[in-house]
């Protein structure tokens, strides 16, 4: 892939949130080509098979659906027609935080169509709380107090750090 971008919508715990990925191909894919896109792992959303998707790039050679597998945090996009060589394609579908906190994770694309396979590679992440899949939460929270003595002067310590 010559272009790749990935982000999303919003940081929030169990949260809708929407993934948009850009990228554009290389070489041309005969059709039906599948779009592998891998590593949006922890999503809420359970297995689908046909995930709404909204193509913003024209012509849409994707239709409306996707195949989401949540073990993996993989979306297939199944093209209508071939993909050509240099076309820019941008698709977004939500998929729904975890509860808990985490980093960024790496997502990955790669294709396949007629004889051609395009290996999966790391997509470029958009920066700052756009990244995808990070969602806030505190990977460090812990109180502790100086002397567990009654009536004497006591100095809480509050920790925290944020994803």
């Amino acid at each position: 892939f010559g272009f790749t971008a990935c982000g999303q919508t919003t940081v929030f715990p169990n949260a809708d949130n929407t993934i948009t990925v850009d990228f554009q191909g290389d070489v041309a894919l005969a059709a039906p080509s599948q779009v592998t896109i891998s590593g949006l792992l922890n999503a809420q959303t359970p297995d689908n098979a046909s995930l709404a998707i909204t193509v913003a790039s024209s012509p849409n050679i994707f239709g409306a659906f996707g195949a989401w597998t949540q073990a993996t945090g993989t979306l297939i996009l199944t093209s209508i027609s071939g993909i050509d060589a240099g076309s820019r394609h941008r698709v977004s579908f939500t998929l729904v935080n975890p509860s808990d906190g985490q980093t960024a994770q790496q997502v990955t694309i790669g294709a396949s169509g007629g004889s051609v396979t395009v290996a999966s590679d790391p997509m470029t992440p958009r920066e700052g709380n756009a990244a995808p899949m990070l969602v806030g939460g505190f990977r460090t929270r812990s109180v502790g107090q100086s002397s567990p003595c009654p009536s004497a002067w006591n100095t809480l310590t509050l920790t925290l750090n944020m994803y």
